[in-house]
């Protein structure tokens, strides 16, 4: 590998914004946007407290739930969604593994009645090419970026 991809993600993902929802309009209807490191928001403020699809992919998740704890009102509650498992014949039971971590991080933080709730959402990927153009367009480009350029044209099927 060339580089750490969990110090260029913050980079990767200011690339990638202009295409990020282009192929496959997702993820622009969960929420704007702010650095999860450094929430910017007022202490004990908020009931909710979201992050779609990101806590997988940040650097310090201690900082990001104590954060996410310091704008929750007493008795607030954070939801945080990340992939889920589905039938792969196990290509992502190291993704799957990662999850059952979430919890442990969530307690670390002060949070307790941590629940896991299961929703099966579909994405409309009608060829092989769509599939590629859409991982392309969002972190999963940063794991590629990262290969020796032989091994990523060899990956991506010299695209």
């Amino acid at each position: 590998m060339t580089e750490n991809v969990t110090d260029t993600t913050p980079a990767l993902f200011d690339r990638l914004a202009d295409r990020y929802d282009q192929i496959i309009p997702f993820f622009a209807a969960f929420a704007g946007q702010m650095d999860v490191h450094r929430l910017d928001l007022p202490d004990a403020s908020y009931d909710l407290a979201t992050g779609g699809f990101v806590f997988h992919l940040v650097a310090e998740r201690q900082r990001v739930l104590a954060g996410l704890r310091r704008v929750l009102r007493p008795g607030g509650r954070v939801a945080l969604t990340t992939p889920g498992p589905c039938e792969d014949h196990g290509r992502w039971n190291t993704w799957n593994s990662l999850r059952g971590e979430f919890a442990q991080y969530l307690r670390a933080a002060g949070f307790a009645d941590i629940r896991t709730v299961s929703l099966e959402v579909h994405l409309p990927v009608t060829d092989p090419q769509t599939c590629w153009d859409f991982h392309m367009s969002h972190g999963f480009a940063g794991l590629v970026e990262a290969l020796d350029p032989a091994d990523a044209a060899e990956f991506g099927g010299g695209r």
